[in-house]
């Protein structure tokens, strides 16, 4: 069980902040050569053992509990508003911890599925729709990669096992009805429709039952919902779409391993390059489910040990800061103008949150991410936030929320570009 640490936390800032310039690529990345803090670690350890000495007895009981937030020093919110001639930054946000005194550090394996995995998903997601018989469309590599039609064409199944550099992949969809008109995750114009925003929410809630009745079926129901988007939804006439007045609701569901979610990589655009797993259901408005998305697969083996040591949050954000501060020197705060100089960029933080991230065995920047390895679950400060530039600050990002950087919690390895 872990003790409160008396060690001097401005120390370990001193060093922490000293690599707040320097950026690991991002993805499964090995470590730096020197974690940052381990001496200041060792010295932090040395003075508890000290201090405890000289502690009353009843003050050193070892069943006392001390809370991550207390021994990162971490705030309820995080603030900072910062401006120069390149870059806007500004955060008023909670920090999410959570409510435990050690994080544990647990081993994972991405595994492919069988075929007769993929073949209970094809006749779950059958009997959710009422077809009796899906009709193959074609097949790759002995029937491990398949397509399938429903008999009446409106709707498509694809399933990939996975393996190698191959996603594992389950993808039901709708032949004819979309969401995809106005972006990812651009919820498009929703004042036509005639739903009020309490009716939609109750809408909502009877969807997502139905969302967390399929997926124990299917035998995700470990998964939890990460964000839900009402949409504008269009129909295929021939080679074009056109909206139909008609809305739903997409519905994205991820992992949480124990006390931490997983750092999203469905947030963000390829930051992490060990994707975890996701999936997406898309409803219209009657109930009727339009797609499936089922990406991705990983398998999470026994705790083999935990954390001793956490930066304190100061450290951290200090080094997200620096980080933030030095990309107009890397030349990546937004786009030229015809005079050659940089647009303004503006970052607004949105959500702060220690996560797990994954780190696979051997992997660098120079090696495609593989759906054979095996790895570990290790604790990152996730920075979320929208991106925008120039003086009209259109979005880099359609408006949504992207994984801006993560910040390895016990040696301040940076993630990111």
């Amino acid at each position: 069980m872990m003790k409160k640490r008396q060690g001097d936390k401005r120390k370990v800032w001193a060093v922490a902040a000293a690599w707040g310039s320097v950026l690991v690529l991002s993805g499964c990345v090995r470590q730096t050569d020197i974690p940052i803090v381990t001496e200041r670690k060792e010295q932090a350890l040395e003075s508890q053992e000290e201090h405890e000495t000289e502690m009353p007895a009843e003050e050193t009981q070892a069943d006392r509990l001390v809370l991550i937030r207390e021994q990162a020093e971490v705030p309820e919110r995080y603030e900072i508003s910062f401006e120069n001639e390149d870059i806007t930054i500004t955060a008023d946000v909670e920090v999410e911890v959570p409510e435990t005194d050690r994080i544990s550090l647990k081993a994972v394996e991405y595994t492919a599925y069988t075929e007769e995995e993929l073949e209970t998903f094809k006749e779950i997601l059958g009997q959710e729709l009422g077809i009796q018989e899906w009709i193959p469309m074609d097949s790759w590599e002995g029937g491990v990669r398949m397509s399938f039609h429903s008999p009446d064409f409106a709707y498509n199944l694809s399933m990939g096992a996975g393996g190698g550099q191959d996603v594992p992949v389950i993808w039901l969809l709708d032949t004819d009805i979309s969401d995809g008109g106005n972006g990812d995750w651009d919820p498009g114009d929703l004042t036509g429709c005639p739903m009020s925003e309490a009716e939609r929410g109750e809408l909502q809630a009877v969807l997502e039952e139905k969302a967390r009745q399929l997926l124990q079926k299917l035998g995700l129901e470990d998964l939890t919902l990460e964000g839900a988007w009402w949409r504008q939804l269009s129909v295929g006439d021939k080679f074009s779409w056109a909206l139909s007045g008609q809305y739903g609701v997409r519905l994205r569901y991820s992992r949480k391993f124990g006390e931490l979610p997983m750092a999203s990589m469905g947030q963000g655009h390829g930051l992490l390059k060990a994707d975890p797993q996701y999936v997406e259901f898309l409803y219209r408005e009657d109930g009727r489910l339009l797609v499936v998305k089922n990406i991705g697969r990983e398998q999470v083996g026994k705790t083999w040990e935990y954390t001793d040591f956490l930066l304190p949050f100061s450290s951290v954000s200090q080094i997200f800061e620096q980080c933030m501060k030095n990309m107009e020197a890397d030349g990546d705060t937004g786009t030229e103008t015809y005079g050659g100089k940089k647009n303004h960029m503006y970052l607004t933080v949105t959500d702060v949150k220690l996560a797990y991230h994954l780190e696979c065995e051997g992997q660098n920047e120079d090696m495609p991410m593989t759906y054979e390895r095996k790895g570990k679950l290790v604790p990152v400060w996730a920075f979320y936030g929208t991106v925008e530039t120039g003086e009209e600050r259109s979005s880099l990002n359609e408006g949504r929320e992207t994984l801006l950087l993560a910040i390895h919690g016990e040696n301040g390895t940076i993630y990111g570009k």
